[in-house]
């Protein structure tokens, strides 16, 4: 995972190594001080704040990666995302989804998904949750995470990952039938027609979304999916 905060400086985790620092776009790196083998996300929730989801627990910046703490363990954290309509951040994790109202000092796991395995999740600018889980369900919340629903679209085979931008579409990619799209926050989906096994999605500025496809690596849109 790789996250730039809004000051410039990049964290990059690296697979069976550590966390790493850049403060001038990459040109030279250092250590970060967090010794972890796998952090599958990085998220600045506030400026000069960031949260790392790893397979040993969450772990919470307030200097831009200089140190550390950890301030949730025994979780395999996944995915990060701050809500704009409660300002918490969620973290999905392999035990069900953990929420923090004080930019991750402190977690509370959310009733409505104790238990379920989880993987990639995302918040839309309404404020509505998606999440993917690990038996490859899509599920949603309208209500801040008081209650999810699965998707039930059964076009959709195999969910594995799920984005949104700006504009209000939803992303969600499968194991087996590629991106599909919804631009109704998730009521209606429609097929995208690119890739396969897609491993991953990420929104960027001006609604691109990048995906990471088996077999074609890495691709973007950014004319909302209808071109890669």
């Amino acid at each position: 995972s790789v996250c730039k905060s809004s000051s410039g400086v990049i964290l990059a985790g690296v697979y069976r190594d550590q966390l790493y620092r850049s403060t001038n776009n990459g040109l030279n790196w250092q250590s970060s001080n967090l010794y972890v083998t796998y952090i599958p996300d990085l998220a600045e929730v506030q400026p000069g704040i960031l949260i790392a989801a790893t397979i040993q627990g969450i772990f919470k910046t307030t200097n831009e990666g200089l140190n550390w703490s950890q301030t949730l363990s025994n979780v395999t954290a996944y995915s990060i995302a701050k809500s704009p309509a409660d300002n918490k951040v969620y973290v999905s994790c392999y035990n069900g989804i953990y929420s923090s109202s004080d930019m991750g000092s402190t977690w509370s796991v959310l009733d409505s998904m104790k238990y379920t395995q989880l993987r990639s999740m995302n918040i839309a600018d309404n404020g509505f949750i998606f999440v993917a889980s690990w038996d490859y369900s899509l599920f949603r919340s309208t209500n801040n995470g008081k209650s999810f629903t699965v998707m039930e679209e059964d076009s959709i085979y195999e969910p594995s990952c799920v984005t949104s931008t700006s504009n209000g579409f939803v992303y969600c990619g499968t194991s087996y039938e590629g991106i599909w799209r919804s631009t109704d926050y998730g009521e209606t989906w429609n097929q995208l027609n690119y890739g396969r096994d897609v491993f991953n999605l990420v929104s960027g500025f001006n609604n691109e979304v990048f995906a990471s496809i088996g077999g074609r690596g890495s691709v973007k849109t950014t004319d909302n999916g209808l071109n890669w």
